[in-house]
């Protein structure tokens, strides 16, 4: 549960440096990964793959994305990275739930203050902020 927690402090990093620059910096992001592998140590999985798995299920969508959606107000490359990254700490059923609720919150931002330009990490880490307290407080914590 530590690890989830911990992942708070490099997402934080990563959206403000995306609000500042626009752009995500990749050591926040090998944080992220090296806490996927603490998990995996701890958690004493005997493989990678869910992991791998919550790379992809996310990684991938969100990559494709990235190509269709206008590259001068789109998803960009670092928040390609950012979601597969999340997906491999969180494994795929976490790593959904967390990128529909980062989508919703765009969404919902662009429709009410009009703009469609915002960076994508901050909504990331709030939809991570909302997804853990919802597992905590509802389900009582992960199940990994």
């Amino acid at each position: 549960m530590i690890v989830y927690i911990a992942a708070l402090a490099p997402l934080t990093w990563v959206a403000a440096t995306d609000i500042r620059n626009r752009k995500i910096s990749a050591a926040p992001l090998i944080l992220l990964a090296a806490l996927g592998g603490v998990r995996i140590a701890l958690t004493g999985l005997t493989s990678i793959t869910p992991s791998i798995i919550g790379l992809l299920c996310v990684g991938l969508p969100m990559l494709v994305l990235s190509c269709v959606i206008d590259h001068g107000n789109g998803i960009g490359g670092g928040d390609v990275k950012l979601c597969a990254t999340l997906g491999f700490l969180l494994g795929a059923e976490y790593a959904l739930f967390l990128i529909v609720a980062a989508l919703l919150l765009f969404v919902a931002y662009a429709w009410i203050s009009g703009r469609k330009d915002a960076p994508f990490a901050p909504f990331v880490l709030a939809g991570y902020t909302v997804m853990l307290a919802l597992i905590l407080l509802i389900i009582g914590g992960f199940n990994v």
